[in-house]
């Protein structure tokens, strides 16, 4: 992932596929909480 980060990091379709992948990553940690939330409680 560093060698491809790297080589395409000039690229803004990369960059762009890069934030894509962050949100995502970040909705699903966001709702696997939520989840755990509402089962706790």
């Amino acid at each position: 992932m560093m060698a491809l980060r790297s080589s395409n990091s000039s690229s803004p379709s990369h960059r762009r596929w890069i934030q894509q992948f962050r949100l995502i990553h970040i909705r699903s940690r966001a709702n696997r909480q939520c989840r755990n939330e509402t089962k706790v409680g």
